[in-house]
């Protein structure tokens, strides 16, 4: 049977060896095991919305790095005696459709996912919940990118891939006496209209744009309103999101050694001869808490 109590615990491994040490330094009682299980929950839930925050941003550095690499490539192609084919050009669209797919997809998990987190979190009539709702409203109503993103994933999904075509250019610089290319992957505003009818107020945006437009300035304006919903979040968890940090390090705060990891040690089974037989245990971030700490101090 499990022990009715949990404790503090730090893991040493030795090098030479690999084996682990626990050492237990402090006893939690019932009262404050739920506090702790309260504050990790906070935390792991935090860090779940910003991997899908980093995974968003990944996709986005993920198609600027394709694009260099196929304009290097493109360049080299275009001083051989064959030249750009195609096919060259042909196989950079795919790359680069697959990488947007990417993208849109990791957007649309990241506010998906928040707007689940938030609503569970708090529920959906909570002031919290609705500034959220607000913030996404008004991120939809001045940023052109996102109101045309929101519907380009659904376009993607259902009827097309989003980027219409890729340019590669050369000319030459008589100033500083060499050749610069430029590679573009562009929208095709005509296209979009006519083979897809539910894109709502961004129909109008998409009317303003000329045939063809760039993506990659509306690649960097999305992202930079997926950051700012990022940062409104941690503002609505603001306070209980320090309230746990603090709480955890003062806690912690007797232990001065390096190279470690704490944990929470609980569940605690015996053997019949009364031995310790097993145990569960849950990683604290420390690193995260100190994160934490120095962002939200006021």
């Amino acid at each position: 049977m499990p022990a009715k109590y949990a404790c503090l615990a730090t893991l040493h491994t030795n090098k030479q060896t690999g084996e682990t040490e626990i050492r237990f330094f402090k006893e939690l009682g019932e009262d404050n095991l739920e506090k702790w299980q309260k504050a990790l929950n906070l935390l792991e839930e935090l860090t779940a919305s910003e991997r899908l925050l980093q995974f968003v941003m990944h996709n986005e550095q993920q198609l600027i790095d394709e694009l260099t690499h196929a304009a290097e490539m493109l360049t080299k192609k275009s001083d051989s005696w064959h030249g750009v084919t195609r096919a060259n050009i042909s196989e950079v669209y795919v790359i680069v459709n697959r990488c947007f797919l990417n993208y849109l997809s990791s957007v649309r998990t990241f506010i998906d996912h928040t707007d689940s987190y938030l609503n569970r979190k708090f529920g959906k009539q909570s002031e919290e919940f609705r500034e959220f709702k607000g913030e996404l409203s008004r991120q939809f109503d001045t940023c052109f990118a996102y109101r045309f993103f929101y519907k380009l994933r659904n376009f993607a999904q259902h009827v097309g891939l989003p980027i219409s075509s890729v340019s590669f250019t050369t000319r030459a610089d008589r100033v500083e006496n060499c050749i610069k290319t430029s590679l573009t992957p562009t929208f095709n505003s005509l296209q979009l209209l006519k083979d897809y009818k539910e894109w709502g107020p961004a129909k109008f945006d998409l009317q303003k744009q000329p045939e063809e437009f760039p993506a990659i300035p509306l690649l960097f304006e999305m992202s930079s309103s997926v950051e700012s919903i990022g940062r409104f979040v941690k503002v609505l968890i603001k306070k209980e999101l320090y309230d746990a940090a603090f709480m955890i390090n003062e806690e912690t705060s007797e232990l001065t050694e390096e190279n470690f990891d704490v944990v929470l040690v609980d569940q605690f089974f015996e053997n019949e001869d009364g031995s310790l037989a097993r145990f569960s245990q849950r990683d604290i971030p420390l690193d995260l808490v100190c994160e934490i700490l120095d962002s939200l101090k006021e």
